[in-house]
C-alpha cells in the first residue's frame, strides 16, 4: 500500500507506453508506439553509445514493453491507475 510522501517508481518509458495505452493502443502495438514517441522526442534505444536499427531495435524495444507489461502495469492496476 502506498504511503504519503512516497512516489511510485515509473520511468519515462513506463510513462510513454501508459500513454500510448491511453489513446488506445493495443498491448501488441506497444512496441512500434513506444518506438514512434521515441523518434517524436528524438531519442533512440542505444548500446554502447550507439543507436540500434533494424531486429536489434526491435528485440530491446520488445524487452522495454515486456518489463512495462510485468512490472508497472500491474503496479498501476494496483494504485488504480489502470482498470
Amino acid at each position: 500500500m502506498p504511503c504519503e510522501r512516497q512516489c511510485a517508481p515509473f520511468q519515462d518509458l513506463d510513462l510513454l507506453s501508459f500513454h500510448a495505452l491511453q489513446q488506445g493502443c493495443p498491448q501488441e502495438g506497444l512496441a512500434e508506439a513506444l518506438d514512434r514517441a521515441l523518434e517524436a522526442l528524438g531519442r533512440r534505444p542505444m548500446r554502447d553509445g550507439q543507436p540500434l536499427a533494424g531486429r536489434e531495435r526491435e528485440v530491446v524495444l520488445e524487452k522495454m514493453v515486456t518489463v512495462f507489461r510485468e512490472r508497472t502495469v500491474p503496479l498501476m492496476r494496483r494504485l488504480g491507475v489502470l482498470s
